[in-house]
């Protein structure tokens, strides 16, 4: 039978092992290669294992210098692993290893960055900052302005900047990564993938979705053509595309992408990317009004859901596979299944750690849990939960970022309900041009909010005219 690439790596580090265990030297030099080859692969669980002998037989043969880069590349491995624990532990273990040279800048850069990253994990922001700053430092002082190493401390300081709320910042480092990606020898259109699928997902929190859009169906193609729509980096970037397309509410491009999101959810080599791609597609069923299909995934909803603490499922994946069920209940009018889903949802939120409580979590459930009180008619109830979940994206985003705009349009939709139209008329005018400029005119989400500015300026009786009577209204 053929061998794939990753059994003879695994049969090498083997055969390594058992056959060249009285040459040290050469032993290491190829469990070097194979872990790197690993570590690209994204083969983590058996890099680590990799990683491990090699430290192992370095500090066998007295080389505190190699054997501090190995555990620093180690400790790289385990947070891209997942290993938060592992990696803080070799962290500590790199910089405090006996007989290290003090200026070995290089094996200090990779320690700075991966510390970064786990800064940034546990929300030391400023800490972080830091980090990121001292590690591009030492990588530009020990192997020059383009090496890979400096990009991955460039990377950090686009979180960073981001986690901050200063996209301008993050959007010209990331620039400067770009430029210097470029200059790079050998890189090619899959290498640029990852910056590319980086550059999106800044665009999308900055809100900038059209923009966003149009940069990633570009360089999704490039993607497709060097390295095939199976690659990693390529499917992630058909992830966000169809991820740009529901938050746009383009249907007749969502049902073309689809089928690339059903093979995203049906591979489960990325197990978050996999649920990711489960719960996408249970929203694209909604736009595309697919009862059957809402219907035959609705139960491996309820699993992610109903996973247990030792799942690989990310806490807010779980939550968010609760929402998408109730407002699949909502938009049937079952009322009672949809609260009772929220509750469970909110439960969970209240026990979620980190930033992600305050927002993803618990301002969905009030937005959601306002349309279950509009289509209850139960509209001052409606708009005190919308003012809730509104004070929790301006929290996150600030005021005028295009997703707290979008959400303040529920606010005008209550009042609008009560009567207070021109309350609800000032809401729409402020968000307006925000979400033009954010979505561009011809997106059907805008094409939602101009209905609703031209309906807060009716009458009482046009505006019941060109309401539609029969659907439930709410912006998500």
């Amino acid at each position: 039978a053929d061998l794939t690439a990753r059994e003879l790596l695994d049969r090498g580090r083997e055969d390594v092992t058992r056959r060249l265990s009285g040459r040290p030297d050469l032993q290491a030099d190829l469990l070097s290669g194979i872990a790197g080859i690993q570590f690209d692969m994204q083969e983590y669980t058996k890099a680590d294992l990799s990683y491990q002998q090699l430290v192992s037989t370095q500090l066998a043969q007295r080389h505190p210098r190699e054997a501090a880069r190995a555990i620093a590349a180690r400790a790289d491995n385990a947070f891209r692993m997942g290993n938060d624990a592992l990696a803080a532990s070799l962290v500590a273990e790199g910089r405090k290893l006996p007989g290290r040279p003090v200026d070995d800048l290089e094996t200090d850069a990779r320690l700075d960055v991966v510390d970064g990253w786990l800064a940034l994990q546990s929300g030391e922001v400023q800490r972080a900052k830091e980090l990121f700053a001292s590690g591009r430092r030492r990588a530009e002082a020990a192997l020059g302005p383009n090496d890979v190493r400096v990009l991955d401390a460039l990377s950090g300081q686009v979180r960073v900047e981001a986690g901050l709320q200063d996209f301008d910042a993050a959007l010209a480092v990331q620039a400067d990564m770009d430029s210097r990606l470029a200059l790079i020898p050998g890189i090619g259109a899959r290498d640029k993938a990852e910056p590319a699928a980086s550059r999106v997902d800044l665009l999308y929190r900055a809100g900038r979705f059209h923009e966003a859009l149009l940069y990633d169906q570009a360089e999704l193609a490039r993607c497709v053509s060097a390295a095939g729509a199976n690659d990693s980096w390529c499917q992630r970037l058909a992830y966000y595309r169809a991820l740009l397309l529901l938050r746009m509410g383009s249907p007749s491009e969502l049902r073309t992408d689809l089928p690339t999101v059903e093979t995203l959810a049906g591979d489960k080599s990325s197990p978050d990317l996999h649920v990711a791609a489960e719960l996408m597609m249970f929203r694209m069923l909604f736009v595309l009004d697919d009862s059957d299909g809402q219907r035959a995934l609705a139960p491996r909803l309820a699993e992610v859901a109903s996973s247990d603490a030792r799942s690989e499922i990310d806490p807010v994946r779980k939550i968010q596979a609760l929402q998408l069920l109730a407002e699949r209940a909502l938009r049937q009018a079952h009322w009672p299944e949809a609260e009772s889903l929220l509750a469970r949802a909110g439960e969970q939120a209240q026990q979620t750690p980190g930033p992600a409580r305050g927002f993803t979590t618990v301002g969905s459930n009030e937005t959601l849990l306002g349309a279950v009180r509009l289509g209850q008619r139960r509209y001052e109830d409606a708009l005190v939960l919308f003012r809730q979940a509104q004070g929790r994206y301006i929290g996150a985003f600030g005021a005028n970022h295009p997703l707290t705009q979008l959400n303040a349009l529920n606010e005008a939709l209550a009042l609008e309900m009560l009567g207070r139209r021109e309350q609800a008329a000032e809401i729409v005018d402020r968000a307006e041009p925000i979400l033009r400029k954010s979505l561009g005119d011809a997106a059907p989400m805008y094409q939602r909010v101009a209905s609703l500015r031209a309906r807060v300026r009716q009458t009482p009786s046009e505006a019941d005219a060109a309401r539609d009577a029969t659907a439930l209204q709410y912006f998500n």
